[in-house]
């Protein structure tokens, strides 16, 4: 298993609560299965997001009765929190998917304040001067 997918695991249940916006989720009463997939480790995590009373509550493995499913991997669930990809785009590239009642999966990306779409700025940003390495870096070269 890559670090960054075990960073990611250890990460969902904070980092569900913490992007979950009761304001937008409003009346929504749910459970979400939620599966982080890796095409080497076969049998993607389960976590269960049970959305209830404006609050979101996580539970690490499957539920049965979930009212949708979401699927993606650990990097472009990264990317998605990182504005660097909208969820729309992941869908239409089958590298996120949703399952269960249309109308409920369709609720989910909202209510986790992920973005329909990257934010063009960090689009620009080549990856290098992403690097807080390459960063300070400069910061160094420029003070000399």
């Amino acid at each position: 298993m890559s670090v960054l997918r075990r960073l990611v695991l250890l990460a969902i249940p904070y980092g569900a609560r913490t992007l979950f916006a009761p304001s937008v989720a409003g009346d929504l009463e749910a459970t979400f299965e939620l599966r982080i997939s890796d095409p080497g480790a076969g049998e993607p995590e389960r976590f269960a997001l049970i959305i209830a009373g404006g609050r979101c509550q996580v539970r690490r493995g499957a539920i049965v009765d979930a009212a949708a499913g979401v699927t993606v991997g650990a990097a472009d669930l990264v990317r998605m929190v990182l504005r660097l990809v909208g969820w729309p785009e992941l869908l239409a590239n089958g590298r996120l998917e949703l399952s269960g009642n249309p109308f409920v999966a369709l609720r989910f990306p909202a209510a986790f304040r992920l973005p329909a779409s990257a934010n063009p700025r960090l689009a620009q940003i080549p990856s290098w001067a992403r690097s807080r390495r390459t960063k300070r870096s400069a910061r160094s070269a420029a003070t000399s």
